[in-house]
């Protein structure tokens, strides 16, 4: 197992790095793994050798390229090389600047800086690529990543900031939990962040008026786009015909426009609040909408479990999910069920989960002791559609059961909903909202499970391959998203750092 201490550790030494000796993180405790003395003489014997000061997060490895440093207490930075004949060096400078230096054969060299938070430095050896130390906020999640596998994807996108306005970061992270891009929304949480493209990076916030929108960046913090149009938070998808599809919430202003929610608890003169897909373009204009109301009875609400106690709000969508260029899914909370619509026609394909309706499919193969005959899904969020044409769907279970991921292949036909996998994470036993499980190509989910303080990688059998703990008491990501390997480079993150530690 491969443990990181909180990215803020302050062991109060310089580390060294040893290149070229396959050093690896074998252990929990970085400062006597690092300074093991019968490797560490023997690598110094060598004359090849790299200090930094302060301390880096994690501990040096010639295979890993991104590092983090805690300025706050000492901004003072200093970078000392010892390197042997026909090794290639160059200091690549601060926050993208360049020295120029780069020197050939026997190196002895020293550089100090003071570094703010944000700003970084970069080297280059020969062989070994370049290399990145950035110093963080001093109000940056104390991040503690564990390692106990082989993670899939390459970043981990998250917003670990619900419950804690203080801090309302967006976060990318490398597969060691290192930090290497992240923004601090000036307004509101900022959740819900996501890859729009492989240039640019959308996260849901408020305006100075409090609305909600969908604010698109370049990752120097250029603002491409703004959606508005008083926008739910819960999500945001990007169609393959480059316009949006997003969620508002409606409320109905009663009198006159009143439903009658009394034969479930309710009042028969209920103001509630219905639920709208928009389909958007750039500039927000609507060239597409869906409500709630004109296909969904107050009985599928009724019949549900979570009225009244929700109070008016009786559909609460939180998550949609295109299905070609004619048909998509969305998820209602207090349904407790998912949908399947053609967007030419309005009309409702399948229901799943929730109360009955002529389109509801048969469930085949949940063997959970309170799936049948009590409910499908509990508060369920975050249903998506795979490459193989299955669906996902994180179940939160919220009242009945642990969460879990259900991985569902559907056939329209039969009218049928088999249970093909289902992921369980034994160390945790309830979830009482929000939440996303994502499926890499190699067979990995990444999970947030929903109110839990970390993001986890998991394999099909629910073991955890990689997990990001937060740090921050109950705090927690709405969703998370792993970003595989060759879609987002190095470069563009660490750039985009560059610009913003200027800012």
């Amino acid at each position: 197992m491969q443990t990181v201490n909180a990215v803020r550790s302050r062991w109060g030494l310089g580390l060294m790095l040893i290149l070229g000796t396959g050093l690896s993180a074998c252990g929990s405790d970085e400062p006597q793994r690092v300074l093991n003395s019968e490797r560490l003489a023997s690598s110094t014997a060598a004359g090849l050798g790299i200090q930094v000061s302060p301390a880096t997060t994690p501990v040096f490895d010639a295979a890993v390229h991104d590092y983090v440093i805690d300025c706050t207490t000492s901004p003072d930075v200093k970078l000392s090389v010892a390197l042997p004949q026909s090794i290639g060096f160059e200091f690549l400078g601060t926050s993208g600047t360049s020295s120029g230096l780069q020197v050939h054969d026997s190196v002895q060299f020293s550089q100090s800086m003071t570094l703010a938070p944000g700003q970084g430095l970069r080297f280059a050896i020969a062989g070994h690529d370049s290399y990145s130390i950035r110093c963080l906020p001093p109000d940056f999640p104390p991040l503690t990543t564990t390692v106990s596998g082989t993670p899939q994807a390459q970043w981990y996108l998250f917003t670990p900031n619900l419950g804690n306005t203080a801090a309302p970061y967006v976060a990318i992270v490398d597969s060691h939990g290192t930090p290497v891009w992240w923004y601090r929304e000036a307004v509101g949480q900022g959740s819900d962040a996501k890859l729009i493209g492989d240039k640019n990076i959308a996260w849901a916030a408020q305006d100075s008026a409090g609305n909600g929108q969908y604010v698109v960046r370049d990752f120097a913090g250029q603002v491409a786009f703004v959606l508005t149009g008083s926008l739910d938070g819960h999500d945001l998808q990007p169609t393959a015909n480059g316009t949006f599809l997003a969620i508002r919430y409606v409320q109905r202003v009663c009198p006159p426009d009143c439903a009658d929610m009394s034969q479930w608890g309710g009042s028969a003169q209920q103001a509630v609040i219905d639920a709208e897909i928009l389909e958007l373009d750039k500039d927000s204009k609507v060239v597409w909408s869906w409500k709630t109301r004109d296909h969904i009875d107050l009985s599928e609400t009724g019949g549900a479990g979570w009225f009244p106690d929700v109070g008016a709000d009786i559909i609460h969508m939180n998550a949609l999910q295109p299905d070609g260029a004619d048909g998509l899914f969305f998820s209602a909370r207090h349904l407790n069920a998912i949908y399947r619509i053609t967007k030419s026609t309005g009309a409702i394909d399948w229901k799943l989960g929730g109360t009955q309706r002529p389109e509801s499919l048969t469930v085949l193969g949940d063997t959970r002791p309170t799936a049948q005959g009590v409910t499908l899904f509990s508060g369920q969020h975050d249903v998506r559609k795979w490459a193989d044409g299955t669906v996902s769907v994180h179940d939160n279970g919220s009242g009945y059961r642990s969460p879990a991921i259900l991985r569902f292949r559907i056939d329209t036909t039969n009218r049928t909903a088999e249970v093909l996998e289902l992921v369980q994470d034994a160390r945790v036993t309830a979830s009482a909202c929000c939440g996303s499980a994502r499926r890499l190509d190699g067979g990995h989910w990444l999970v947030q499970w929903g109110a839990s303080p970390f993001a986890t990688e998991l394999d099909s059998s629910g073991n955890p391959v990689l997990t990001i703990q937060y740090n921050l008491g109950a705090v927690f990501s709405y969703r998370a998203i792993p970003i595989q390997a060759g879609i987002l480079p190095v470069s563009r993150l660490r750039n985009g750092m560059d610009t913003l530690s200027r800012k």
